[in-house]
């Protein structure tokens, strides 16, 4: 395994997509083989908040500090009878005495019933599963250290949810490579996982191929990356947003003043998974960024066609007074490098739609 190959395994967006796509429905002749979707699970959320229960929340914070809810990458739904899927990418495994501990905690308690942090209706209860999937090689350690984590539960009076680790790995093909995850034995896997020992692929590529495929979240402001990861996939997210406008703007009627919503063609961009970004503030971010990338593109032009761009809602607004402005227009925004775009904006700036969250 190359260094860049096997940084790119361990990239926490790398990983995510390949949660996303194996929880995607897929054509059986297509090189992504959406596993998870096939055992029955479906994408509910990203980034979504799970307050803990009112009752376990004074433990809670006695014995983390603070009881603000967890936020896992990917909230999967199960089918009937099985436990949810609470699912986090980690680039590496940690052990009991990392920083990580509080949020796994956190998740791990959380998870032993969902229903009020889904605010489910009273019933029966909802258990989930945390599943966290880092590279094989750190596997079984990780396992471990969720063993002992659900102990110092146990031993604090507070109930668990199952656990479970996915290792990340490539595997050989005679007609290339595959990315593969494993479940780690020693797991509290719901039924339906059990499809996918010892192993099971989700996507096939050449040997000569990057195996990264098409990004469904191709950036995630809240994510930390290597700075070439994350050059990269915030360069992706630019080109495809930059394509969105194109094609909206390519229908409009000129004369007139146009209103470009940034957050449709995020959607856009994304297929449709941004809509399930339920983290306001990394959602409000990601926004913004791609808000400046457009009006950094219409530079030359912002002065002529009188080009606004409104704090919130993220929006653009320009005046085309005829087709000669459109076609400029559409130019500039084609012809702009993404990898060039603005630097990122200070990581602690909020949108008035954003609120504080507590660590």
């Amino acid at each position: 395994m190359t260094l860049e190959t096997d940084e790119i395994l361990g990239d926490p967006i790398f990983q995510l997509n390949v949660v996303l796509w194996a929880l995607q429905p897929a054509p059986s002749a297509a090189p992504i083989r959406p596993v998870l979707h096939e055992a029955g699970y479906l994408l509910s959320a990203i980034s979504r908040d799970l307050p803990a229960p009112f009752e376990l929340r004074p433990r809670l914070k006695e014995l983390l500090g603070n009881d603000a809810p967890p936020a896992p990458d990917v909230l999967a739904e199960p089918p009937e009878g099985a436990p949810w899927l609470v699912i986090e990418c980690k680039g590496s495994g940690f052990g009991p005495d990392s920083s990580t501990t509080r949020q796994a905690l956190k998740l791990l308690t959380v998870s032993a019933d969902l229903r009020s942090s889904l605010a489910r209706p009273s019933g029966a209860p909802e258990p989930g599963s945390v599943a966290y999937l880092t590279r094989v090689e750190d596997r079984d350690r990780l396992m471990a250290t969720l063993r002992k984590l659900q102990g110092q539960l146990d031993r604090a009076g507070l109930p668990t949810g199952g656990a479970g680790v996915f290792g990340l790995a490539l595997g050989d093909r005679p007609e290339g490579r595959a990315v593969v995850i494993s479940p780690c034995p020693g797991g509290d896997w719901p039924a339906p996982i059990s499809a996918l020992y010892p192993q099971a692929e989700v996507i096939l590529f050449g040997r000569d191929q990057d195996p990264r495929p098409l990004y469904l979240i191709p950036w995630d402001p809240s994510v930390q990356q290597s700075r070439k990861m994350r050059e990269h996939c915030r360069a992706v997210l630019f080109a495809r947003v930059a394509a969105e406008a194109v094609a909206v703007l390519g229908h409009e009627a000129v004369p007139q003043r146009v209103v470009l919503k940034v957050e449709p063609l995020l959607s856009a961009a994304t297929f449709g998974v941004s809509d399930r970004w339920r983290s306001r503030s990394d959602l409000n971010k990601t926004l913004r960024e791609c808000k400046r990338f457009l009006v950094d593109a219409l530079g030359p032009l912002r002065e002529r066609l009188a080009v606004a761009q409104p704090a919130d809602p993220e929006r653009i607004e320009l005046t085309l007074r005829s087709q000669e402005d459109l076609e400029q227009v559409l130019e500039s925004i084609l012809r702009a490098n993404p990898f060039g775009g603005p630097p990122p904006e200070p990581e602690h700036q909020l949108s008035i739609l954003d609120h504080p969250e507590e660590a």
